[in-house]
């Protein structure tokens, strides 16, 4: 096991009565919030105004970023920033998705910088000074509300870029799995697959002493593949969903990466769908996957895949052939997702074959970090063959 520092602050608040302590922490951290949001969903399934209506009882200011794109735009950013500065706001309190969490962590962490925001998303400039940020997730999903990363879209230069920082992890998270009941099954099950993604970055590492954190993977594989169905067939289940909407944020707190360094290559590889095609991040982790596991696969290193086959399908591979036992991993991968109605191959969701050298080419560019850091080292020639296996 590698060295490393582990500490997590976010305060969680989880469950229907979650509410009760928010003013008190909006409160301790600031006192005037800007409300950062997508569409109107979060106006449908109650989460706004269980914010709103507590902040106007308690006579706390706010102002409001509405809008904010599945896939968020620099731009909000921008906006995020001019309403900050002329409002005064000093907190941010983002209620939705990753995207408005993304986006608010962004806002929070370029506001006071003089200089171009773009400077610190895409790590020219070390982040500085970061407001304090309170989150309300209505999507189980990425666990921004639990991380210390935030993922932002340039289309005009077709650039997704992802940063982090300890201090742009949220203070405080006010988690109300009911609110995700009314989330579309589409995205329910592209949740999971982000999800899913998260932990299988850090599973299959490089450091196979570290037994514990591999153990923490096999517990959230099984925790998200057995729930990720059910929720995504019985959408007011609370145990399922309440059990998936935890282990987003385990999955990606810094739990199981902590003396377990992990590249993140298979989410470079998805950030270039998305710049291009402004694809959802979870469908197109899903359709990359299978391809990436397909990839990576060797002799010495199929033993990670039998472990995987258990957790997650309840396989046991005793007396299989490792390698078919393997495979049969990324076959039973497949197979679920298909369950979810998730898309399979980049030809599905549009993608065009002769942008598959270009995209290939920018994530290992730009991605050489995590790449480096790999199941397998990865540089562009293996990057445009796992988009060829994932085009099929």
């Amino acid at each position: 096991m590698k060295d490393f520092w582990y500490y997590v602050p976010t305060r969680i608040n989880f469950g229907p009565s979650c509410f009760q302590y928010l003013i008190e922490t909006v409160r301790r951290w600031g006192s005037k919030p800007l409300l950062v949001y997508g569409g109107g969903s979060i106006k449908k399934n109650g989460a706004y105004d269980a914010v709103v209506e507590r902040l106007k009882e308690a006579g706390i200011d706010y102002a409001e970023l509405g809008g904010v794109e599945p896939n968020p735009r620099y731009e909000s950013v921008l906006e995020g920033n001019e309403i900050c500065r002329k409002e005064k706001c000093d907190i941010l309190l983002p209620i939705g998705g990753a995207s408005a969490i993304d986006c608010a962590k962004s806002i929070a962490a370029t506001a006071g910088y003089e200089g171009e925001p773009w400077d610190i998303i895409s790590k020219k400039v070390p982040v500085g000074k970061v407001l304090p940020i309170i989150t309300v997730p209505t999507l189980a999903a990425a666990g921004s509300e639990m991380s210390t990363s935030s993922v932002i879209s340039r289309m005009d230069i077709n650039m997704k870029a992802g940063y982090s920082s300890p201090d742009m992890r949220p203070r405080a998270s006010f988690l109300n799995p009911e609110f995700t009941y009314t989330m579309p099954r589409r995205q329910t099950a592209a949740g999971v697959a982000d999800a899913i993604s998260h932990v299988m970055e850090s599973y299959f590492s490089n450091v196979p002493e570290a037994y514990l954190q591999t153990k923490f993977g096999e517990a959230l594989f099984d925790t998200l593949f057995h729930y990720g169905q059910i929720a995504y067939e019985e959408p007011e289940n609370y145990e399922a969903r309440s059990n998936i909407m935890w282990a987003c944020c385990w999955a990606i707190n810094g739990l199981t990466v902590k003396g377990n360094p992990v590249g993140w290559s298979m989410h470079k590889l998805e950030h270039e769908l998305s710049a291009y095609y402004d694809v959802t991040h979870g469908i197109g982790l899903a359709i990359i996957m299978p391809a990436w596991l397909t990839w990576m696969l060797t002799e010495e290193n199929a033993y990670r895949y039998l472990g995987y086959l258990k957790a997650s399908f309840g396989i046991d591979s005793s007396g299989m052939d490792k390698m078919e036992a393997a495979r049969l991993a990324i076959t039973k991968t497949k197979e679920y997702f298909k369950l979810l109605d998730l898309p399979l191959s980049l030809r599905e969701i549009g993608v065009e074959e002769k942008l598959l050298p270009v995209m290939a080419h920018e994530a290992a560019v730009i991605g050489k970090d995590y790449f480096d850091k790999a199941f397998r080292v990865l540089d562009e020639k293996s990057a445009l063959e796992i988009y060829r296996l994932a085009y099929e």
